[in-house]
């Protein structure tokens, strides 16, 4: 009774391991691209999908565009709390609620940012935005670039190792035929070494052709992020419609063009967000002061300026120099 149990158990066991080896088998095959050959389209998918450059550019315009939602925004407020005046010796020492001139106080400052200067600097921030996302695409096209250049390389090099094959087979075939003409008195010794080394040739140049295609399959693995045997496909034509655009076509396209106009765009704000810092922020502020039970509470409003004396005093100095009484000597 328990013997057909247990085959049943076991060929159920059985069954579930070959499964489990054909899905493996299959999953390696379709994560490494050996199955029926890489195609060039595949081969540009997994390159732009699988590089460390392309998804470092895009973490750079995720951290940008966070930057920009803050630029136009006033700085965040400043939350103060302490205690004024505490004694330190005598009779009231380290008492916060005896002494009159013993205060806790509690506060809010905010420095106040101009609605023109958040402007500029936020449309500086969505500049620089703009300018990560230009250099993204231009990373974005490298990669594209170099994938195809190493496909193109690995199809030409595999195409030329089935040449080279086809050549070997013919040379053999050659030399096999020319030995039975010699055996029959159709060719002579000469001929016979003469197929040889021409084989010979034939095999040089085979293995040089192998090894140009195992490196070329190296460079196309290393841009694809996986091993890749053999390349499939057909060789797409090599045109280019570069020519045939205008001038302002190739600045919406080209991904170089893009990111020199993004670069030139940042200048520009730049040199507006210098401009406004010339007008100086002011900080306004409001405390609370709580002092014994015995005495009143207190409230402190105040305005701050961020004055740039020292350039003022820079500016005297070099109008002092100028005086014609400031260089003469006594």
């Amino acid at each position: 009774m328990l013997e057909p149990l247990r085959a049943l158990a076991s060929q159920r066991a059985v069954m579930r391991t070959c499964a489990l080896c054909a899905l493996l088998t299959l999953a390696s095959a379709t994560a490494y691209g050996q199955g029926a050959g890489l195609t060039l389209d595949t081969a540009l998918y997994q390159a732009t999908h699988r590089s460390a450059a392309i998804q470092a550019s895009q973490s750079s315009v995720f951290a940008s565009t966070q930057a920009a939602v803050k630029a136009d925004q006033l700085p965040d407020p400043v939350l103060k709390v302490g205690i004024d005046n505490l004694p330190i010796d005598g009779p009231q020492r380290y008492s916060i609620n005896q002494d009159f001139m013993t205060m806790r106080r509690i506060g809010i400052e905010q420095e106040w940012v101009s609605s023109d200067k958040r402007e500029r600097r936020a449309s500086l921030a969505n500049r620089v935005v703009d300018k990560e996302r230009a250099a993204t695409l231009v990373q974005l096209a490298k990669t594209r670039q170099q994938t195809a250049l190493a496909w193109l390389n690995a199809a030409y090099a595999q195409r030329a190792l089935e040449l080279t094959q086809d050549l070997l087979n013919h040379m053999t075939h050659e030399l096999a035929a020319t030995r039975a003409s010699y055996r029959g008195a159709k060719a002579s010794a000469d001929d016979v070494t003469q197929a040889q080394i021409m084989r010979s040739q034939a095999q040089d140049q085979l293995l040089k052709a192998q090894q140009a295609s195992r490196s070329a399959l190296i460079v196309l693995s290393r841009w694809v992020a996986s091993p890749v045997v053999e390349v499939a496909g057909a060789i797409p034509p090599l045109e280019s419609q570069v020519g045939a655009l205008t001038q302002q076509e190739l600045n919406q396209v080209q991904p170089e063009l893009l990111a020199a106009e993004r670069d030139v765009s940042i200048a520009d704000a730049d040199t507006s967000v210098a401009s406004s810092n010339r007008t100086p922020n002011w900080t306004w502020g409001v405390t609370y002061q709580q002092r014994g039970s015995q005495y009143s509470n207190m409230v402190s409003v105040g305005v701050a300026f961020h004055y740039p004396f020292p350039a003022r005093i820079d500016r005297i100095g070099m109008w002092l120099k100028k005086r014609p009484w400031a260089t003469r000597r006594v």
